[in-house]
């Protein structure tokens, strides 16, 4: 089996797939492997979709557009200049910077059933069909990015402006922290 069945559901004929999408496109598919510091393999499925003509169709209404490094030193600079008086006498009440990552981000979302028929590929066995937004798909990146930002402002609303800020690099949220040590652990562990 190529993978769990959450992600992909497997069919023994093409024929299968069409009685289910009648409109369904075939597509190549490669595996990328990438070895993580720990020695396990992260497995990586990538799907051409260019290739076989499924992101030509695909209407993408606008872009992410992604903060630029300047505007993450921004909140820092803004953040230092809320430091209150009581603070200024703490040598270890200061600005934390801190990255987080949205694990396999674009795998987390599910696709509507008849989207999932441009999403079809060859394997061993017979045919496959993605059930979760992969990489290759060409609004796939919008998709992600709204719901990510959606969530980085979810996570910018549970702070006051002068503990924290969010700027969301894809899937890697990078956040600015202000106060003391035990201050700054707590304000972290309340957006993770």
């Amino acid at each position: 089996r190529i993978a769990d069945a959450n992600f992909i559901e497997e069919f023994t004929s093409w024929e299968d797939v069409l009685r289910k999408w009648p409109s369904a496109i075939a597509s190549k598919v490669a595996l990328i492997l990438k070895t993580r510091p720990d020695g396990t393999v992260k497995k990586r499925f990538i799907i051409d979709l260019l290739r076989s003509g499924v992101n030509g169709g695909a209407r993408i209404p606008e872009r992410i557009v992604l903060p630029r490094i300047s505007d993450l030193v921004a909140s820092v600079l803004d953040l230092m200049e809320y430091n209150t008086e009581a603070e200024n006498d703490t040598a270890d009440c200061n600005v934390e910077l801190l990255t987080m990552d949205f694990t396999d981000a674009f795998y987390t979302l599910w696709l509507q059933e008849e989207a999932r028929g441009q999403l079809a590929f060859r394997t061993f066995e017979g045919w496959a069909i993605f059930r979760r937004l992969c990489f290759g798909m060409a609004g796939a990146p919008l998709v992600w990015g709204r719901v990510a930002a959606a969530g980085c402002r979810l996570g910018q609303a549970i702070y006051d402006a002068r503990e924290a800020r969010i700027q969301c690099y894809v899937d890697d949220p990078a956040m600015a922290i202000r106060g003391c040590p035990e201050v700054r652990k707590a304000l972290i562990a309340l957006v993770l």
